[in-house]
């Protein structure tokens, strides 16, 4: 969605300008005094006007996009690619919009949350569903005012179960988990809920059988998400939730790390490499393989 006001405006508001400077229109040359605008041109003026403040109030600015993708929504118009591809705008405007911390806050106000899930439980174009959860990302990243009111919803619960779905594709399921981790990191109810939905285990299972299917980029972004999603917690609730137990079984376990290829999961590798063996709670055997994988990882 463009934020320029449209071209006719501007050539308009130019052409009165340039006659409101021009010799014959300056009293003090000519002698008669200046003529008042036309109803014509006021009416020009007054709507370029409206449509410029229209494009500095981002508000206003999002809360229009967020009416055209309520229409689509309920026209059903998104099927055609022409509709597929102008959604997608609207959708990618929203989400510029709110990296602002401000504006997200705003979004939330305005039901945008109900909105995204909307979009990810009707539409079924991958570019919407990719914006709506890119949306959310945004959204939510380091933004507890919003990760607060995601749990009045059912959000959590929907992307882990779009994210379970093997025939979307690798780039929507990335931009999933993305949404997911921006949600649970660092907000501890909102990590409760995660559990509660058996969010870990969603991970765990889509990342070994994006291990069995190759899918690396997948993988990697399962990786970090799982190792983020645990750095932002307290030892007891690491403890509690047998979080480094489900980390090191699912590390251990995939195919990549057999065959030392590492670079997908390096960042969970590094996330053990980074505490001490006191902190680790898992069996002794468990954590000899963590560390015999960490040295073979750092080729030591």
């Amino acid at each position: 969605m463009s934020t320029i006001p449209s071209e006719k405006y501007w050539k308009k508001l130019l052409a009165l300008s340039t006659s409101a400077t021009t010799p014959a229109a300056d009293s003090t040359t000519s002698g008669e005094a200046p003529s008042t605008m036309s109803v014509e041109d006021q009416a020009w003026v007054q709507e370029a006007i409206n449509e410029l403040a229209q494009v500095e109030d981002p508000i206003a600015q999002m809360t229009s996009c967020m009416m055209e993708v309520k229409k689509r929504l309920m026209d059903g118009e998104f099927w055609s690619p022409e509709d597929r591809y102008e959604m997608d705008n609207v959708l990618a405007t929203i989400d510029e919009l709110i990296c602002d911390i401000d504006l997200a806050v705003s979004f939330c106000r305005y039901d945008g949350l109900k909105l995204m899930n909307e979009v990810l439980e009707k539409v079924q174009c991958e570019g919407a569903l990719k914006w709506a959860a890119q949306i959310l990302a945004s959204s939510c990243e380091n933004n507890p005012d919003v990760q607060k009111q995601v749990l009045e919803t059912t959000l959590l619960g929907t992307l882990l179960k779009l994210l379970k779905n093997d025939k979307s594709s690798q780039i929507v399921r990335k931009t999933f988990v993305s949404a997911i981790s921006a949600i649970v990191r660092n907000n501890k109810d909102c990590f409760e809920k995660f559990i509660e939905l058996g969010g870990y285990v969603t991970l765990a299972s889509v990342a070994l059988k994006a291990d069995r299917s190759c899918n690396e980029a997948l993988l990697h972004r399962i990786c970090v998400a799982m190792a983020n999603i645990a750095r932002g917690l307290e030892p007891d609730e690491i403890d509690k939730h047998r979080i480094h137990w489900t980390l090191a079984e699912t590390l251990l376990a995939l195919e990549v790390v057999k065959t030392c290829v590492y670079e997908s999961v390096g960042y969970l590798v590094d996330y053990f490499k980074a505490l001490t063996d006191e902190q680790i709670n898992v069996s002794p055997d468990c954590l000899r393989m963590l560390r015999r994988l960490q040295r073979a990882y750092l080729n030591e």
